[in-house]
């Protein structure tokens, strides 16, 4: 399960979904303004955020431009009151994961929470891939991308070397079959047979 980090200036929503959330599995931090989850994430690995967009002091799209300055791989979810459409396109623009109205039930929320798990672990697994890809291409001075083309190279060569090999194999038995008949011919012919 996920480390959940819920920003809202609304203390009642906060427990109510700490409350859900943990009853879940997550491990949940809860911060009331954008000043109090930036200290949460310097000391905490956060998977996911779950902004209210309206707080006072640091709007939620002003905490997620931070949130994504540091921690680029943490999924992000928007919450925005209704009407505020224009807000949480403006959040996906700027890295959001999704938004949702505040007033969303559980089970979309927890859909939504797994949605973003997954798109996390999809993003670290393309890190991790590019981070060695970067390690192969220091270690061995090539593009490790080359590999696969010098591999499929060489699967061509290797099988085009094995019919060439079972063509000089047929061939060879062609000759030998050939050689066996002439000399079965001279034989019947020595015997007159033939």
């Amino acid at each position: 399960m996920s480390v959940i980090l819920l920003v809202d200036d609304d203390k009642g929503f906060l427990n109510i979904f700490n409350r859900i959330l943990t009853k879940e599995g997550h491990e949940v931090k809860t911060a009331t303004d954008g000043e109090a989850a930036l200290a949460v994430l310097a000391r905490t690995q956060v998977d996911i955020a779950i902004l209210d967009i309206a707080m006072p002091k640091m709007n939620g799209i002003t905490l997620l431009s931070e949130i994504k300055e540091v921690s680029p791989l943490i999924g992000v979810i928007m919450l925005t009151g209704e009407g505020a459409i224009s807000s949480a396109v403006e959040a996906m623009q700027k890295g959001a994961s999704t938004y949702l109205e505040k007033s969303v039930g559980i089970d979309k929320l927890l859909l939504t929470i797994k949605k973003v798990e997954n798109e996390i672990e999809e993003q670290r697994r393309e890190a991790e891939t590019a981070e060695y890809r970067k390690l192969l291409d220091s270690r061995y001075g090539e593009s490790s991308s080359n590999f696969k083309e010098a591999k499929r190279e060489f699967e061509k060569n290797f099988l085009k070397m094995e019919l060439d090999a079972h063509h000089w194999n047929i061939s060879a038995t062609a000759k030998d079959i050939g050689l066996a008949r002439k000399n079965l011919q001279l034989k019947i012919k020595d015997l007159g047979i033939y």
